[in-house]
């Protein structure tokens, strides 16, 4: 009982989707002033799921500071992604893209990336730090991926703490 109120308060304040109901990374937010993650690093079967290292990151970031998001499909179907991304910070009990320093527009490229059964797929994220103020604090990285059979979208989220 005390886990699955645990698993439903994570997916409340993460806002993220799992497959088949299952929560492959249990994360919560501790209450003394900041934040602090605990979890399983055990991935689960039959699920997808996705992580972020580092999972601590210390300021100042320089603008060529870049992350690894490792995708890991542990089912037996195909998710597809594209190399889009979202950053966003956890204020105020919401989740909120960080402020910007100046207003800017992303492209991203349009490519197709398949990850296929028991694969890993590792991608590099940047910051954008000379156009996103980062200050202390909870963070998530969004990406959705797609099942090739069925045409479902999923999101998934890493998170990660700023200091």
């Amino acid at each position: 009982m005390k886990k699955s109120f645990i698993i439903a308060i994570c997916m409340l304040i993460s806002g993220c989707t799992t497959v088949n109901g299952e929560l492959t990374v249990e994360r919560i937010l501790s209450g003394d002033n900041g934040y602090s993650l605990t979890g399983t690093s055990t991935p689960e079967l039959n699920t997808i799921s996705m992580s972020i290292d580092p999972q601590e990151v210390l300021l100042p970031l320089t603008d060529d500071f870049t992350a690894s998001l490792a995708i890991r499909n542990t089912t037996d179907t195909i998710y597809a992604c594209g190399t889009d991304y979202e950053i966003e910070v956890y204020k105020d009990h919401e989740w909120i893209y960080p402020p910007a320093k100046k207003p800017t527009e992303f492209a991203w490229h349009a490519l197709r990336i398949n990850i296929i059964p028991n694969e890993t797929r590792t991608f590099n994220i940047r910051f954008f730090t000379s156009v996103y103020a980062y200050e202390p604090g909870l963070y998530r990285i969004k990406k959705i991926v797609i099942n090739t059979n069925t045409s479902k979208s999923v999101m998934l989220c890493a998170l990660f703490t700023i200091k």
